[in-house]
């Protein structure tokens, strides 16, 4: 979200004076540190035309200025007020040119409020992939054996991430001495994904059920960070498609909120999705469920017609 900060600058311009160009002092931009901005005027104008020309310079990072101009000409009692919306990029300087005539013996007061919406530096985080070097001998102090393959680990990380690991390298365990894990009931592929989810690496394009045995993972291990981001993601990506393993997920993990949109799903696509191959060979009991979930759907849409045709 834009900062916004407000500041006022104000320049006397004497023509007689006969110095080219009149300048603010530089002020510091508030509450934005390293921000800095003036005010310029030029009487006999940038290209000497004879007229009053009016400049702001924004110097240290970006800005959008937002604010008003007002010029007084004491000389014939003349007033003029110009709005303005600047955009500064690397050190620019926006402005006007002939905003009054000038002339001898003019005497200007030239005053600009500026509002600054200043964007907020995003840096990207730092992911805890970026950390890991291979050739660092403190990076990593233990192994998961997955049959006989071998994925290289930190115990710190995954006594953080885990609660279940944290015990096994614990004091006086097997693990904590040895430094292997052995995992039995995932393949390498499965172990490696979830890892490399918690590391932040990107596993966008594996597939639905590779998603569901990362979550399979989580839920022996109790990661639970892992596990509230991933079934949010379930949730965003239910789809005719994806609905067998999802609903599948949902209804063996009690997970009411997704069993409820799996029921709506089911109830507008029952013929579709009653036929799949893949639908029908799901275990008995979560089959039931999911009939169950879908008419439960019916029935409050139709509860939502009556209350509408009531109204």
């Amino acid at each position: 979200m834009a900062q916004l900060s407000i500041d006022v600058a104000n320049v006397s311009v004497d023509f007689d004076d006969e110095r080219v160009l009149f300048g603010s002092v530089t002020r510091d931009v508030p509450d934005a540190p390293g921000l800095k901005w003036s005010l310029y005027a030029y009487p006999r104008g940038v290209i000497d035309d004879m007229d009053l020309d009016v400049y702001i310079s924004v110097v240290g990072g970006r800005a959008t200025v937002i604010g008003q101009i007002q010029i007084v000409d004491y000389r014939v009692d003349e007033k003029m007020t110009k709005n303005f919306k600047f955009d500064f990029v690397n050190d620019q300087k926006q402005g006007f040119v002939a905003l009054m005539p000038s002339g001898c013996e003019s005497v200007f007061d030239v005053t600009c409020i500026a509002t600054f919406l200043i964007q907020p530096a995003v840096v990207a985080p730092l992911k805890v992939h970026e950390m890991i070097d291979s050739a660092n001998p403190n990076c990593f102090d233990a192994t998961i054996k997955v049959g006989k393959s071998e994925i290289k680990v930190n115990r710190g990380f995954m006594s953080l991430a885990s609660p279940v690991f944290c015990a096994m390298f614990g004091s006086d365990t097997k693990e904590s001495q040895t430094g292997i894990v052995n995992i039995v009931d995932f393949t390498h592929e499965t172990v490696k994904n979830a890892l490399d989810y918690c590391y932040g690496r990107n596993v966008e394009h594996i597939p639905m059920v590779a998603i569901i045995d990362m979550l399979r993972f989580y839920d022996k291990y109790d990661i639970q960070a892992a596990i509230k981001k991933l079934e949010a993601w379930l949730k965003d990506n239910l789809t005719v498609e994806t609905f067998v393993p999802i609903a599948a997920y949902a209804f063996t993990h009690s997970l009411e909120p997704l069993q409820a949109d799996c029921g709506q799903m089911f109830h507008k696509h029952v013929d579709e999705l009653s036929h799949l191959p893949e639908f029908i060979e799901l275990d008995p009991a979560v089959v039931s469920a999911i009939f169950k979930a879908g008419a439960a759907a019916g029935k409050a849409e139709e509860a939502n017609k009556i209350d509408d045709k009531d109204d």
